[in-house]
């Protein structure tokens, strides 16, 4: 089963909709979110319901929320991640040579498939929490 996880109000929004219903005419389950932090939900529950393609359609923040969900469903070994530009930066996207959103799921079809490292930190979260304390401080 192949899933699109899309940000509906990603970037402007036309390319975010226009990814689900490309994926919706390809065969893609799309799900979309509603809130902050369904894009991660939505794809642990791809995983779950038996995805073997997850693809994020919005911007690096979708990106980025799908990557963990699948991470966290210990997956990343077994389930293709894909992404579709549909952001304001697509930094990634760009970086990897994803020119678009016909472009993106060309090349989800195919079959080529990249290996990518993936590193993570796990950083203290709270009110108390100050991360500008952890960076070097200009003294001149």
């Amino acid at each position: 089963m192949r899933v699109l996880v899309h940000n509906p109000r990603s970037g402007d929004g036309k390319r975010s909709a226009r990814a689900a219903d490309i994926a919706r005419d390809r065969g893609y389950d799309a799900r979309s979110s509603r809130e902050r932090g369904d894009t991660y939900d939505l794809a642990r529950e791809a995983v779950a319901d038996g995805a073997d393609l997850v693809a994020a359609a919005g911007g690096d923040g979708t990106l980025n929320d799908v990557v963990r969900g699948v991470d966290d469903e210990d997956a990343l070994d077994r389930v293709t991640v894909g992404v579709v530009p549909a952001g304001t930066g697509n930094d990634f996207a760009d970086n990897v040579g994803i020119r678009g959103v016909d472009h993106a799921f060309d090349l989800l079809e195919s079959g080529d498939r990249r290996r990518l490292d993936l590193g993570s930190a796990d950083l203290p979260r709270g009110p108390s929490d100050d991360h500008d304390d952890d960076l070097p401080r200009d003294r001149s």
